[in-house]
């Protein structure tokens, strides 16, 4: 069953089947651009091949299968084609490459050093152990059961040779959105049979979308970004878990690249002065986000447990329940003890989901009684997180919200509810914390880079 392919740390499920999955899958990894050559190459002979995916590793344990596209030919040869975006690597670097059961060789830099730089190409490659990729499907068997995977170049007009379950292309505009040329590709692939398509060329993330064509389903990710690469854009890694029937669930990692070289995003500090955001160099810890909070709900000096689980709050007493989920259909996704209403007692911030939507409400207790006292309606964006804190240094409390876009902003409570007074220019944010790092009375936002509403849903 799909229970023995746990979601693994690091990764968004962005797609899984409704259909009873068989009793054993293959796990299937997909990068996008892996680029050699340039000065990705002075690097990499610099430090080592064998640094290459050090730092992003742990993305491909437990594959049975890897893949990538390969952009640039591993020859000593003469580039001859013109232009000056034209790559080669020295055949060497292949022994950095083991991780890949396969790369394509299907791309508008193939032939940058001829079809001499081409074979060169292919034959560092299965020396080392790496099918290289082509149009006509190569077949991969794994337990007992096979994969077909093809590879081809649609920025040169051609098409696969035969139907493949896993087809990678090249195809779409440089740094830009999704255009139709790809829609309609896609459909037409899956139509001849593949189950999952992707995409690379664009160098920048695209969506994964579901493509139902011929009365026949299939998936497809636009576009996987760079996995190395002498540029500053990010990729994804996708892992792809196939059934007899074709993809039962997909799920996604994002990379960035430092130096060409990718490593798994890391945590960011930013400050808020009560106008404008400052990055700032602070080594962030991770956030302890606890599930049981002590809390002077009364003001009377008397802490109350205040327990989140399966996204239920209780309020306790002396282990006497006071207060819990007012409705059955909430799912409590995080808690912040604070004073977000800057009424001068301490109330529990939540951020609940119900009925499909995300809200704010603020628990606390008014005469006597535990309630919640402001219930905010469901947002425009959901909410992916939130966080109190006192971030301007006013001694009073603000909220930092990240939305489905990924994008952080700041509220500030304003009679009968929160105000934006501020939102960032940075954007693909996941969690948001509120931590005092420097000591200096102010707290600052810790926040981690992740997958948004716009790579897991596509317009």
């Amino acid at each position: 069953m799909i229970a023995l392919y746990p979601l693994l740390a690091g990764w968004v499920t962005v797609w899984s089947s409704t259909a009873a999955p068989d009793a054993e899958l293959i796990d299937v990894r997909v990068a996008g651009d892996v680029m050699l050559g340039r000065f990705a190459g002075r690097v990499i002979e610099r430090k080592g091949a064998d640094v290459i995916f050090r730092d992003v590793r742990s993305l491909f344990v437990g594959a049975d299968l890897v893949f990538a596209n390969l952009e640039s030919p591993l020859t000593r040869r003469e580039i001859v084609l013109p232009g000056p975006y034209r790559f080669t690597a020295n055949p060497q670097l292949a022994e950095g490459l083991g991780l890949f059961d396969g790369l394509s060789v299907e791309n508008n830099h193939a032939l940058d050093a001829g079809r001499p730089g081409l074979v060169d190409s292919v034959e560092a490659l299965e020396r080392a152990g790496i099918a290289a990729l082509t149009r006509e499907a190569r077949v991969f068997e794994i337990r007992g059961r096979t994969l077909r995977v093809a590879a081809f170049d649609f920025t040169e007009g051609r098409l696969p040779e035969g139907a493949a379950d896993l087809v990678l292309v090249h195809w779409g505009v440089e740094y830009g959105a999704v255009v139709s040329a790809q829609r309609d590709l896609a459909e037409l692939l899956v139509a001849n049979g593949a189950k999952l398509i992707a995409g690379a060329h664009p160098h920048v993330m695209q969506p994964v979308q579901e493509i139902r064509s011929s009365a026949k389903q299939g998936l497809v990710a636009y576009s996987l970004g760079n996995l190395v690469f002498d540029q500053p854009h990010r990729g994804l890694v996708m892992r792809a878990l196939f059934g007899a029937r074709g993809v039962v669930r997909v799920d996604l990692a994002t990379v960035e690249l430092v130096q060409t070289l990718p490593r798994i995003p890391k945590a960011e500090v930013f400050g808020f002065d009560g106008k404008f955001f400052s990055v700032k160099a602070l080594l962030p810890p991770k956030p302890a986000r606890t599930a049981k909070l002590a809390v002077d709900l009364r003001g009377d000096g008397a802490p109350l447990d205040v327990t989140l689980n399966r996204g239920v709050v209780r309020v306790e007493e002396r282990g006497a329940l006071r207060w819990m989920n007012e409705d059955r259909a909430w799912q409590v996704k995080k808690m912040e003890a604070g004073d977000p209403d800057r009424d001068g007692r301490l109330e529990v911030l939540l951020l609940v989901e119900k009925n499909g939507g995300t809200h704010p409400f603020v628990m606390g207790e008014r005469r006597g009684r535990f309630r919640i006292i402001w219930g905010g309606s469901a947002t425009a964006r959901p909410i992916l997180d939130l966080a109190l804190g006192d971030f301007d240094g006013d001694a009073r409390e603000e909220l930092a919200v990240l939305d489905g876009e990924g994008e952080l902003s700041i509220w500030r409570w304003y009679t009968w509810g929160f105000e934006e007074i501020a939102r960032s220019a940075v954007s693909r944010y996941r969690t948001v914390d509120a931590i005092d790092l420097d000591e200096d009375g102010r707290d600052e936002l810790v926040v981690r880079q992740g997958l948004t509403s716009r790579e897991t849903n596509p317009p």
